[in-house]
This record gives structure tokens, sequence and C-alpha cells, in this order.
């Protein structure tokens, strides 16, 4: 693991390279709240699909 670090890790030390690293996973979205975005995407496009046949019904 300290071989990949010192690869990637350019002018920073071990240290602020691990911190850097540590700091922008916190900032990522977890799995779960990813699954629960993508549920709530689906649902609006469900409720899109369904919109333009409710207007049909509606014209008439």
């Amino acid at each position: 693991m300290a071989a990949a670090i010192d690869a990637r890790r350019g002018l920073l030390s071990r240290q602020e390279f691990t911190t850097n690293a540590l700091a922008a996973a916190l900032e990522q979205p977890t799995v779960a709240e990813l699954q629960r975005q993508l549920a709530e995407l689906r649902a609006q496009i469900a409720r899109l699909i369904a919109t333009p046949a409710q207007l049909d019904m509606l014209s008439f």
C-alpha cells in the first residue's frame, strides 16, 4: 500500500496525501445515498411517462 501511495502522492508527504484522500472520500456519496437518488429518479421518470397518457385522455 505504501508503494501505491508513493506512486501517486507527488510532492505531498504520505500523511498529507492520506489526509487529502480521506477528506475526498468523506465528500463522496454513500452507496445507500446513490441508491436512494436512483430510486427517486426512477419514480420521476415513471411519473413523466404516465403524464402524457393522462393528458391525452383529458383532451377528448
